[in-house]
């Protein structure tokens, strides 16, 4: 285990127990007091309590985010358009603070 591995823990809905299901979650230690991550996914119960279960009685995860890769293609290329647009800015800037710059002038 890496030293930058978060420690997670696991919570059973007892009300959904009650029904017969078997509801567990789990989420990492840094998030703990995010009422969101001690809902129930199934009913909505709110629960506190952490419990420890054996490796092959946690649940797999499911809900993997998968990246984006268009969007964050665009947001690349708008930060790349954006720099280069600024950096244009800057040289002219520059430019025109040393005299160089051509900039018409009518009232002359």
């Amino acid at each position: 285990m890496s030293e930058t591995a978060t420690a997670i823990h696991s919570h059973v809905c007892m009300k959904c127990a009650e029904q017969k299901k078997n509801v567990v979650w789990m989420h990492g230690d840094d998030n703990a007091g995010v009422i969101g991550l001690h809902t129930c996914p199934e009913c909505g119960t709110i629960n506190w309590r952490k419990v420890i279960l054996p490796p092959a009685e946690l649940p797999k995860a499911k809900n993997v985010q998968k990246i984006n890769y268009e969007a964050l293609l665009g947001y690349i290329v708008l930060a790349v358009g954006l720099a280069l647009l600024g950096y244009g800015a800057f040289l002219y800037v520059r430019k025109w603070q040393d005299g160089k710059a051509s900039i018409s002038n009518s009232a002359e």
